[in-house]
């Protein structure tokens, strides 16, 4: 009788497992005939009575996913081929835990603690495996507003590389932002084959007085802008 009951558990729980797996697999399928058209699909939304705006997105590159992961986390490289950029630093560990302490109230601040640290973009990586990134960015606003900047730690996962997929979570830790956080993952594109899905979801309230339209509105020209400027670098 024990058994049989156990079983029966058993056939539950897979039953209920299998929707959630196919869930996680499933991202804004609705998206896809704009990507089959243009490579490039976003949505962008203010949550309830608040200032944090949510941006999602999907786009295709037709490059494999290691040179798209290479292209997108070679941070130290940013400030010279982003135009969204002012500033953009691979820093260690200690150096992020001595920002932190320090809470600092201004870009300059962070600058001058950085000092004349220069890391390469793979300073903290470890290939192939989850590992702890720490970064510096400073993101080029449009006068009168002055630059937003952030320090981030950021947890990478490239244990599914052989499957072609990689993924990348970040949270501001010290910076101007009310709030910045988000993650993005690359997967590969059903029935292209050799191309990546460069996916993902992040919440951002910068804390200036904008009209809502306007931020949205500057939420998806900049990440197009990004994209363009990643498409350049991958043609390389």
């Amino acid at each position: 009788m024990m058994q049989k009951k156990q079983l029966y558990l058993a056939l539950i729980l897979i039953l209920l497992l299998i929707p959630i797996q196919a869930t996680a697999k499933s991202f804004h399928p609705e998206a896809t005939p704009t990507l089959e058209k243009e490579l490039f699909w976003t949505t962008a939304f203010f949550k309830k009575d608040s200032n944090s705006g949510i941006m999602t997105f999907r786009v295709w590159f037709k490059h494999p996913a290691n040179k798209v992961w290479q292209t997108l986390t070679d941070t130290a490289s940013f400030k010279e081929k982003m135009n969204n950029y002012s500033e953009a630093k691979t820093i260690s560990q200690v150096l992020f835990k001595k920002i932190v302490a320090a809470n600092p109230q201004s870009f300059e601040e962070v600058e001058k603690i950085i000092g004349s640290n220069k890391l390469t973009s793979d300073h903290n990586r470890q290939k192939n495996k989850n590992w702890t990134d720490y970064i510096y960015f400073r993101f080029n606003f449009p006068w009168p507003l002055t630059d937003r900047w952030a320090v981030q730690k950021v947890k990478c996962n490239e244990t599914n590389w052989r499957q072609h997929e990689y993924k990348l979570e970040y949270k501001t830790h010290v910076g101007n932002f009310v709030e910045l956080f988000g993650y993005w993952e690359l997967v590969p594109v059903k029935g292209h084959p050799g191309w990546t899905e460069f996916r993902g979801r992040y919440e951002s309230d910068a804390g200036v007085s904008v009209p809502k339209f306007l931020t949205k509105k500057a939420m998806r020209s900049g990440l197009k802008n990004d994209v363009e400027e990643y498409r350049k670098i991958l043609s390389q």
